[in-house]
């Protein structure tokens, strides 16, 4: 009966302690909610704007199995706190605690315990000894746990309970955590490296706060005013945050104008004055106009040229021309003249002998030795798919060397003034060609594995065309060859010479015949009868 008497007394002090404990906890607890929220209403405008640099977690509760722990942690800058409750602890379970030691003929009683509130959680009966019991030690049993700084106790416990030797469980110490630095700006604290605990919390290394650093002025530089835009005056800004340290001001508009040279608006000519004018360099406003007088002379231009076939620029003969005036179409003069040493290029086209602008990207042009004319091959890479031969720096260009290997070339125009062609073997991209009358022989395999050939047009002039020549053009369609020869073919191993008449002159239209036997007598080599 005493016995269950103690029980309930133990029990209704617990209860009571406890009961006491959570009416604390949520006293604690609103007190701190409610000077939170004064501290942030209290200092909201600045909180919003503060780069918080947030202190190290300060335990102010520790969290046991009946109410949370509650941490909290400042701010270097604004100095406003935040809180934070950690969770209840479940309970923790102690070890045999001898409440009563076992005794000839009676019992005793050992139980264990929450470490954290004491309430009792289980009860053990150790039973009465004899009179011939010896004591031995049966179990150690931890009284009191070790922390990180404070030594425990262990005792050695004998099977009727009675305590034969007790010993010190060491200090565990502390795990430490870095707490990292936070480096000071213009606009914000800084904090220094600090450290602590990270199972008891313990703050081992306090974060000292470092103080702001000034600003990084760099210039702003002036905009100086114009009659267009208005300017601004020099100022200064922080390079680290922007903070505006000299702001800069408006400069009005000026009223003066930068005025330019006269500009020609419309040429004088024989016929008509023409017109300039100046203006604001800056603003684009007209400052003065004014008219320029006829000219006295006339603008020849070249008209109606009539020249011998085969001759070019740089060439020793003649050409006439009618000689007109650009402005009013008055006849200057007529007559023959030299042919000139160079040619007069206009809209990429000679004005005298007609020959076009040669393409010139990734090809290269080299000066022959009569220093009259020009030599060309390709140079790396093509960057134009599209290739123009005709006239390079004022001359004529006389002799094309290899141009195999270029699958970039699409279509090439090989003008009158080319006397000499290379090979163009296994141009795989290469579609159309147009060969000029200038050019006498085309040479063995010279388009061989140009597998995308279309359309071919000979010139005139020529008379021999390689064995091989259109080896593997099997998409050869159009062979244009003007005039109406006759033509032969023949091989090393055929003695007979087989005639072909006007199946392959362009008059008659027979220009799919002519590629039909191209392509069938590939290996023969023809010649111009």
């Amino acid at each position: 009966m005493k016995k269950i008497i103690a029980v309930i007394l133990i029990l209704t002090i617990i209860f009571s302690f406890a009961g006491c404990d959570n009416v604390l906890e949520n006293k604690t607890n609103n007190n701190i909610k409610t000077e939170n929220s004064s501290i942030t209403n209290s200092n909201n405008s600045k909180a919003e704007i503060c780069a918080h640099v947030w202190g190290q977690w300060v335990e102010k509760r520790k969290a046991t199995c009946q109410v949370s722990g509650i941490k909290q942690s400042v701010c270097h800058n604004c100095h406003i706190t935040k809180t934070k409750h950690t969770e209840a602890l479940a309970h923790k379970e102690s070890d045999w605690i001898i409440d009563k030691v076992a005794e000839i003929g009676k019992d005793g009683l050992k139980y264990t315990k929450c470490d954290y509130c004491n309430k009792r959680m289980n009860e053990i009966i150790i039973p009465a000894i004899t009179e011939n019991h010896k004591h031995a030690i049966t179990e150690w049993v931890t009284v009191k746990n070790s922390d990180c700084t404070n030594n425990g106790t262990q005792n050695a416990i004998c099977s009727c309970g009675k305590t034969m030797e007790t010993k010190e469980i060491p200090a565990k110490g502390h795990t430490t955590v870095i707490d990292k630095a936070v480096p000071a700006t213009c606009t914000s604290n800084g904090l220094t490296e600090g450290s602590h605990c990270s199972v008891c919390n313990t703050v081992i290394v306090k974060q000292n706060s470092i103080d702001k650093l000034s600003h990084a002025p760099v210039i702003d530089k002036a905009v100086p005013a114009t009659c267009k835009n208005t300017g601004l005056t020099e100022g200064k800004h922080c390079s680290a945050c922007n903070k505006v340290i000299v702001a800069q001001t408006i400069v009005p508009k000026t009223d003066s104008h930068t005025s330019s040279g006269w500009i020609i608006d419309t040429e004088a000519t024989c016929k008509a004055e023409g017109t300039r004018h100046k203006e604001c360099t800056v603003c684009g406003k007209i400052l003065k106009s004014d008219t320029i007088e006829k000219r006295t002379e006339h603008s020849p231009m070249v008209k109606d040229v009539q020249i011998a076939n085969g001759l070019f620029c740089g060439d020793d003969g003649e050409y006439f021309a009618v000689v007109k005036c650009k402005d009013c179409g008055e006849k200057i003069s007529e007559g023959k003249y030299n042919l000139p040493e160079r040619h007069s290029m206009v809209n990429d086209v000679c004005e005298i002998c007609g020959l076009p602008q040669s393409t010139t990207a990734g090809l290269r042009f080299r000066l022959n030795p009569d220093g009259k004319s020009y030599s060309v091959t390709t140079w790396n890479g093509l960057t134009d798919s599209n290739v123009v031969i005709g006239v390079y720096n004022g001359l004529s260009v006389t002799e094309m060397q290899d141009f195999s290997v270029r699958e970039e070339l699409n279509s090439i125009v090989i003008g009158d003034c080319v006397k000499k062609i290379g090979v163009f073997i296994a141009c795989t991209n290469l579609r159309n060609v147009v060969i000029g009358n200038g050019v006498k022989e085309i040479p063995e395999e010279a388009f061989s594995d140009c597998t995308s050939l279309i359309t071919i047009t000979i010139g005139d002039n020529v008379e021999k065309i390689g064995k091989n020549a259109f080896y593997n053009c099997n998409g050869l369609y159009y062979a244009y060859i003007s005039g109406a020869h006759d033509w032969r073919c023949s091989n090393m191993y055929n003695n007979n010479v087989t005639v072909y008449g006007g199946w392959i002159g362009k008059e008659n239209n027979n220009s799919y015949f002519a590629a039909r036997y191209l392509k069938k007598y590939v290996t023969y080599e023809w010649t111009r009868k």
